[in-house]
Parts: structure tokens; sequence; C-alpha cells
């Protein structure tokens, strides 16, 4: 039997961070406890003990899991959209564990107006080309909800 994987991309920012927070609530509440939620980011803009903290909160809001209605599963992936391979080796592997990912939250993102005047071709690079390669592996692999 397969459950559903939402991908957050740009998961530990600060809008990524609170919607991973807001997503476990709404799937709890939807009683979409073998849902899983897979925390997309390359940590290039986020402090490393981000992950450990989004845990806290959640086991904060609703305490320890209990036996009849296990916790929703959150994983946290090092990955730099940017990389097309390493996007297809995460699709596919969630295919091959009967978790496809299903539903994309997008935020993978560079956003600062005054270096992106000073390093557009980055910028551009990571908010086109790899939301194109987003893109790519949602069709590859038949996903079609963002």
């Amino acid at each position: 039997m397969s459950s559903a994987t939402f991908l957050v991309t740009g998961g530990l920012g600060y809008i990524g961070s609170h919607t991973v927070v807001a997503l476990y609530d709404f799937l709890l509440e939807k009683g979409m406890h073998s849902a899983k939620i897979l925390v997309l980011d390359d940590y290039s803009n986020c402090k490393q003990d981000l992950p450990g903290r989004i845990r806290e909160i959640i086991k904060g809001a609703h305490g320890e899991p209990k036996p009849e209605s296990p916790a929703i599963d959150i994983q946290f992936q090092s990955i730099n959209i940017c990389d097309l391979p390493a996007l297809e080796k995460l699709f596919d592997s969630k295919i091959k564990e009967q978790s496809p990912i299903q539903y994309i939250i997008h935020f993978a993102a560079k956003k600062a107006v005054g270096e992106s005047v000073s390093l557009p071709l980055e910028y551009f690079d990571v908010n086109v080309v790899g939301s194109l390669n987003l893109l790519k592996c949602m069709k590859q692999f038949g996903c079609y909800n963002m």
C-alpha cells in the first residue's frame, strides 16, 4: 500500500519551515497518518539545527504520537534543485519505497534583491533552472500536483 508524500522544496527557509509545521497540522487533522512530508533544502540559508527545531515545535504542539495513530513521517534531504540527477534519484527512490511524491509545495529560490542585481546568473540558475528541473521530474515521475 502506498502512502502520499508531500515534497516541500526550500522547506528550511522562513516560509517553508512554517509551511511544514502547518502541513503536519493539516494532515493530522485530516487523519492522514500514513502521509509523509519530505523537506528538501540545500541548507545554504538556514541554521543546521532547524530540522530538530521543527520536530520540537511539532512535538510541543501535539505531544508524543499515540500507538493507535502514529506520527506523520517527516524526512529532511539536503539536495539543491539545480542538481537534476539528484532530484531524479530522489523521485525514483520514493517510487521504489512505495511512497511516491504526489504533492509539491515549491519555495526553493533565492530572494535577496540587492544580491540578485550583483549575481543575476546565480539567481537565474536557482530560480529558473532549478524550477525547470523540478517540473521535469514531476513530468517524468507522474506528479501533477503543485
